[in-house]
């Protein structure tokens, strides 16, 4: 649904998964299908830290490129530039134990607070039974992990999914707006 919101070429999808899966399965179709037009799956954990490094860099770049121009966030910046940067969306299903490294945290964190004004735009899908490492809960790994997502949970907008559906600062006109028109989580088709 959020990639036909854009035209072919303005916006990608990174999808990394911490442990494989059949979820997302149409996503990762449309991946395939796609011939990396919409974007491409990171299998490898070492990989996906490197391009986090990299995303890093680009965060100081296309602020740098707002900064040139006096826009206050990319879409803007697209709208007067010849040449219109690509809106990133980094769908992270999981972190596993790599990307609880706290160095590594660190840099996802900055994403989240600071990607979006420049067109990276973190999404993640928390999954709780990741914080049980088979560790002592003094672990500096699961400290952080832990750490990380109250910090992350605190600024962010989404959804928790338990028995029900409940709003993380959602503003509540949109959310009474999603409830009148039924919300429906999914895929969909494409």
């Amino acid at each position: 649904q959020l990639l036909q919101q854009h035209k072919a070429g303005e916006a990608r999808v990174i999808l990394f998964e911490a442990y494989p899966s059949a979820q997302l399965a149409q996503l990762k179709r449309l991946l395939a299908a796609a011939n990396l037009r919409w974007g491409e799956q990171v299998y490898n954990a070492e990989e996906f830290a490197k391009r986090l490094m990299a995303w890093e860099e680009l965060i100081h770049r296309r602020f740098a490129l707002l900064a040139q121009t006096g826009s206050p966030h990319i879409h803007d910046y697209n709208a007067k530039a010849a040449y219109a940067e690509p809106i990133i969306y980094v769908l992270l299903s999981g972190l596993g134990a790599l990307l609880s490294d706290p160095n590594r945290l660190n840099v996802l964190k900055t994403l989240c607070d600071q990607g979006a004004q420049v067109g990276i735009v973190p999404l993640l899908l928390h999954n709780r039974d990741e914080q049980t490492f088979d560790t002592h809960p003094q672990d500096i790994r699961l400290q952080s992990l832990n750490k990380f997502w109250q910090e992350v949970t605190a600024q962010s907008v989404g959804l928790r999914l338990t028995t029900s559906i409940e709003p993380i600062r959602v503003e509540p006109a949109l959310w009474a707006l999603l409830q009148r028109f039924d919300l429906k989580l999914g895929m969909g088709q494409f």
